[in-house]
C-alpha cells in the first residue's frame, strides 16, 4: 500500500456466510476498496474459509469483544481460532487487539493491523500504549478513542506526532468525531471506515460510503489538501456539509467542509490551526457565536457590531472574524421587497437574543428600519440593546401590540427540526400577523416552518431562512475561498430537492 493512498473500507457484521457475501457484493457495488468482515456474531471457525473465497477483492477481519466496542462474548480461544480460520482463509489484513497474543506465523500472507480501542476516558498512557504497539512488528496501526466534543481531536495529536515506521489510523469514534474520520486520511491514514446503511454501522459515527466518496470526496481529500466546516452544537441539521461539498461542481479544489460538534471553541481553534494552512476557516453556529470573538486576532465591522461572528478566517496562523449573517438577513429581506429604500422608517421585531438575532438587528437598522428586540430573558442582551438603542420587550403578543411592527425575523431555533424544538412549535401567534407584513423566519430546516406558513396565511410576505442562509453561505464562500462564489440560483441548485422550494413568497401572489 503507497502512503498517499487511501482505501475506502466497507465494515459489516454478518450473520452467516450467504449474508456476508450478499453485504459484501453490495459494498463493492458502491465503491468499497476493502471489505472489513466484523466476525462478533460468529460461532464456527470452518466457515470463515468459504465466507473469504466468496468475496473476490481485498479483505479485513476483526472480532472485537464488548470492552473494545464489539459484541463477541464468547471465550478467548473460541475468538481465537475465528481469526486463526481467517488467516488460513486467505484474509489480506487481520485486525489484532493490542492485548491479543496471536500473531499470524511468518510467511502466512496476512497483513496484521495492531489496534487499540477505548469507549470510555482516554488512558493517560496513551503514547506509550501505542508504541509498545509498533514494536510487536505490526504492518499498521489503529487507535479508536470515544469523542465527547470534536475538540477531542487533540487526543490524537501526540500519536501523529510520533512519525511512526507504519501508516496509523487514529480516529474519534461517535457522532462528533466524524470529522477525525476523513482528518486522519489528511494524516496519511491508510483505511477510512464506512457503513452501508445507518442502520448496519459496526461502530458509532461511522460515515455512509455514499457519503465518503460523494458528498466528502475521500479519494482525492489528500491532493486538494484544505478544509474548513462547522463549528457548534448541534450540527447535524446543517445543509452546509451538502452546500459547501458541492460547491466543487463551480470551484475547482474547493476545500472540504466538515461538521465539528463542539462545546469547546479554544480547544477546538487550538487542534484545528495545528494543521497548519490546510485548515482554512469556520462556520460558526449557535451556541458559539459570540463565544469566539475573544479568540480571533481580527474582525471585522459587521462582527464587531453584532459582537458575535459566524465565520472564522485562518490565514497565516491569524484568525478573523466576520459576520456573514449581517449580509444573509440583509439580502433577504430585499428579495422581499427589492425597491431601493423600501425599509427605511419601518418597525422591525426580532424575537431571539443570540447571534443571529444580533446580526438581524443590525442588518434591519442598516436598512433603516426602528428595531426592538423580544427576548426570553434580558440578562446578556441589555447592554447590546442599550449600544444599539433597541427596545426590550418579552416574547409574547403584548409585543406585536406594543411596538405594532411590519417587519418580522424570528431568530430561535423554535419550529427546527433538530430535536432543539419541534417542528409544530411557533413562538408567533398568528394573529400577530397581518397583511402587508414581512416575515423572516431564520430557521431552514424544514423550509416550511409553521411561522412561514402562517405568515402565507395572513397575508404576509413570507421569506424562507433558506433565502438568509444562501446568501450568508454565499459570502462565507467568497471569505473563504478568496474568488468569487457561485450565484444563489446556482446555489440552491445544489441542495437537490430543496431546490424546487421557494424562498420568498410574496403578499401579492397569495391565492
Amino acid at each position: 500500500m503507497t502512503s498517499d493512498a487511501v482505501r475506502l473500507v466497507a465494515s459489516i457484521m454478518p450473520s452467516s456466510v450467504d449474508h456476508g457475501i450478499a453485504l459484501a457484493q453490495r459494498a463493492r457495488m458502491r465503491g468499497a476498496d476493502y471489505v472489513e468482515f466484523r466476525l462478533d456474531r460468529w460461532s464456527d471457525p470452518s466457515t470463515v474459509a468459504n465466507l473469504l473465497r466468496g468475496t473476490p477483492g481485498p479483505t479485513i477481519v476483526a472480532c472485537r469483544v464488548p470492552n473494545d466496542g464489539g459484541v463477541f462474548e464468547g471465550d478467548p480461544d473460541e475468538r481465537r481460532r475465528l481469526l486463526q480460520a481467517a488467516v488460513l482463509g486467505g484474509v489480506t489484513w487481520i485486525d489484532l487487539e493490542h492485548w491479543e497474543p496471536y500473531c499470524p506465523p511468518p510467511g502466512a500472507g496476512v497483513r496484521v493491523l495492531r489496534s487499540f480501542h477505548r469507549f470510555g476516558t482516554a488512558p493517560r498512557d496513551l503514547v506509550g500504549i501505542v508504541d509498545r504497539m509498533s514494536t510487536s512488528g505490526p504492518d499498521a496501526l489503529k487507535v479508536v478513542l470515544r469523542a465527547y466534543d470534536a475538540a477531542d481531536l487533540d487526543l490524537l495529536d501526540a500519536l501523529y506526532a510520533r512519525g511512526y515506521d507504519v501508516p496509523l489510523v487514529a480516529f474519534l469514534a461517535g457522532e462528533p468525531g466524524l470529522a477525525s474520520r476523513f482528518l486522519a486520511v489528511l494524516r496519511g491514514a491508510p483505511f477510512l471506515y464506512c457503513h452501508t446503511a445507518a442502520d448496519a454501522a459496526t461502530a458509532p459515527g461511522q460515515p455512509d460510503l455514499f457519503e465518503a466518496l460523494e458528498i466528502y470526496r475521500a479519494r482525492s481529500m489528500r491532493q486538494r489538501g484544505r478544509f474548513w466546516g462547522l463549528a457548534g452544537s448541534p450540527v447535524s441539521h446543517s445543509l452546509g456539509m451538502r452546500l459547501h461539498n458541492f460547491v466543487e461542481r463551480h470551484v475547482a479544489g474547493a476545500p472540504t467542509y466538515f461538521p465539528f460538534d463542539s462545546k469547546d471553541p479554544e480547544r477546538l481553534v487550538r487542534v484545528l490551526t495545528s494543521f497548519g494552512s490546510r485548515f482554512a476557516g469556520l462556520s460558526i453556529t449557535a451556541p458559539l457565536k459570540q463565544h469566539f470573538v475573544p479568540l480571533c486576532d481580527e474582525l471585522s465591522p459587521a462582527a464587531r457590531a453584532c459582537g458575535a461572528i459566524n465565520t472564522l478566517i485562518h490565514d497565516n496562523g491569524r484568525l478573523r472574524g466576520e459576520n456573514t449573517d449581517v449580509v444573509g438577513i440583509r439580502a433577504a429581506l430585499c428579495e422581499a421587497l427589492p425597491r431601493r429604500g423600501a425599509f427605511a422608517g419601518r418597525r422591525a421585531l426580532v424575537l431571539g437574543a443570540g447571534g443571529s438575532a444580533r446580526a438581524a438587528v443590525v442588518a434591519l437598522q442598516d436598512l433603516g428600519c426602528e428595531v426592538a428586540l423580544s427576548v426570553r430573558s434580558r440578562q446578556g442582551i441589555r447592554a447590546f440593546a442599550e449600544q444599539h438603542d433597541v427596545s426590550l420587550y418579552p416574547i409574547d403578543r403584548k409585543a406585536f401590540e406594543a411596538f405594532e411592527p411590519d417587519v418580522l425575523v424570528h431568530a430561535t431555533p423554535v419550529g427546527q427540526g433538530d430535536g432543539r424544538g419541534s417542528r409544530g412549535d411557533c413562538l408567533v401567534d398568528s394573529r400577530s400577523l397581518h397583511a402587508g407584513m414581512v416575515v423572516l423566519d431564520l430557521v431552514y430546516a424544514p423550509v416550511r416552518t409553521p411561522l412561514f406558513c402562517h405568515a402565507v396565511a395572513a397575508g404576509a410576505t413570507a421569506v424562507s431562512g433558506l433565502t438568509m442562509y444562501l446568501h450568508q453561505a454565499r459570502e462565507q464562500l467568497r471569505l473563504v475561498l478568496d474568488a468569487r462564489a457561485p450565484s444563489i440560483p446556482s446555489l440552491h441548485r445544489l441542495l437537490g430537492p430543496l431546490s424546487h422550494e421557494p424562498l420568498v413568497i410574496r403578499s401579492s401572489e397569495h391565492g
